[in-house]
């Protein structure tokens, strides 16, 4: 017996499907009912009849007797379809609801016959590994400090191969966004995201800063470090692998809305960063910055731009910024604009129709084993926009080869609260941080490593 989304083997010939189903059939006139179609690697092989005798009842009591169903005789030859389960490669149910609230008792399993002696069936896939809790509400930094809140995720691998994982240290609790104690916080991971040292200080609480978004790069033996404060973007850096930090001060950034996230690293010395409807360019390592020759247009329904993202997108001077962006329509709050001369001009920022869910900062990456410009998207993504909040933490592919950015494949990361996110690719595996948690998405940040799913999402 077999959960109902079981996918089948390419070349499988199926040829009968047994199952029971019990239904209940909600509301409605009296002779109107509902029935629904299953089908088999697309093709249909049963119809029910229509169901109308079942009325609905809120305490789910009040659901028919199983009613058994076996199709043979089917010769159902499963096409070979690359990747993940689709409508061709596995069994789906079709409902036809007529206003009636069709709904089937589950769990719903089936029994399949295939021709010959080879399994018709694949193997369910592991389940994901549960992600790493990096920070949490509640704990201590190594000089006994309690944070009510970690924000504001960051993530970098060093030339050492060192993880460093950096948040916002909210000592007094999430809320307002703005505050004063708050630290720039870091752990290291010497064991791909594993374990985790203790919580250390990257830049410590002043009585009238803002520290917020933490925005670190990798520049050979050194880590640089941005992050907002009252009087503008500054700069801290590190000669140690993250174990200490020098203060720079003030970046010299030309515009406000920068350093989220980290830089784009072209080269030793070109890097790009995001800001609200432009980019900052550094040719000296951080050293220097200037705006970029271009900014950022509005796109077809965009009506505003707020926080950016960038990575390096694997094409030659190419680097894509994920913006999250204002526009007309409740779920779709996330744009896309991109270089192809190191960030100088850009695109306009498009919307994604692809990419759905509340407003929120989403996470931007370019995954090396992958093709060049395909970017690695993450946000949250609730079906009903702001009226399910910041939840299911997904990922999106999405496609390099054309300017319309279309959304190859999506997996969800987390299903419970999630807001903020970002990557890191660098390694043998992408590796994502976010906020996470079950019912308040700042509850703290987790690490995922994950498997990108690349075959076409219909």
């Amino acid at each position: 017996m077999l959960p109902t989304s079981l996918q089948l083997v390419a070349g499988a010939v199926v040829q009968g499907v047994a199952f029971s189903y019990a239904y209940d059939t909600g509301y409605g006139p009296d002779g109107i009912g509902s029935n629904f179609t299953v089908k088999v690697a697309g093709e249909p092989v049963y119809v029910s009849p229509q169901l109308d005798d079942y009325a609905y009842s809120k305490d789910n009591t009040n659901y028919s007797s199983p009613v058994p169903v076996s199709v043979s005789g089917l010769d159902i030859v499963v096409p070979d379809v690359k990747g993940t389960a689709t409508a061709a490669n596995r069994i789906e149910i079709e409902f036809q609801n007529n206003d009636r609230n069709l709904q089937l008792l589950l769990p719903l399993s089936f029994e399949v016959t295939c021709a010959g002696s080879e399994p018709c069936v694949a193997a369910p896939p592991a389940p994901p590994p549960l992600p790493v809790e990096v920070f949490r509400e509640g704990w201590k930094d190594e000089h006994n400090n309690t944070y009510g809140c970690f924000r504001i995720p960051a993530l970098v691998r060093t030339a050492n191969d060192t993880l460093l994982a950096f948040a916002e240290g909210r000592v007094n609790g999430c809320k307002p966004d703005k505050g004063v104690n708050r630290p720039i916080v870091v752990r290291s991971s010497y064991d791909d995201g594993a374990t985790w040292s203790p919580i250390r200080l990257a830049v410590p609480p002043t009585p009238e800063s803002v520290l917020n978004y933490p925005a670190p790069v990798v520049l050979g033996d050194k880590i640089l470090l941005h992050y907002h404060t009252s009087t503008g973007v500054n700069a801290s850096v590190s000669s140690d692998d993250g174990l200490t930090w020098t203060e720079l001060g003030n970046a010299g950034f030309q515009g406000e809305g920068c350093a989220v996230g980290g830089a784009a690293r072209l080269s030793d010395t070109r890097l790009v960063m995001a800001c609200a409807d432009h980019a900052e360019i550094s040719d000296d390592g951080g050293k220097t910055w200037r705006w970029s020759q271009g900014n950022i247009s509005k796109g077809e329904n965009v009506s505003g731009l707020g926080e950016s993202l960038v990575t390096a997108d694997g094409r030659a001077n190419g680097v894509s910024m994920f913006i999250r962006a204002g526009s007309n329509d409740a779920l779709m709050n996330h744009a896309v604009a991109r270089s192809d001369d190191g960030g100088e001009t850009w695109t306009e920022a498009r919307l994604l129709p692809g990419v759905t869910g509340t407003t929120c900062q989403g996470g931007i990456g370019h995954d090396p084993k992958g093709p060049a410009g395909e970017l690695l998207l993450s946000a949250p993504s609730w079906p009903n926009g702001g009226l399910g909040g910041r939840r299911n933490m997904s990922l999106w592919t999405l496609d390099g080869t054309s300017q319309s950015s279309s959304v190859v494949s999506q997996q969800t990361i987390w299903s419970g609260a999630a807001g903020y996110s970002v990557f890191e690719t660098s390694g043998k595996q992408v590796l994502m941080l976010y906020e996470a948690g079950d019912h308040t998405y700042n509850y703290g940040i987790k690490l995922s490593k994950i498997d990108v799913e690349r075959a076409l999402f219909i």
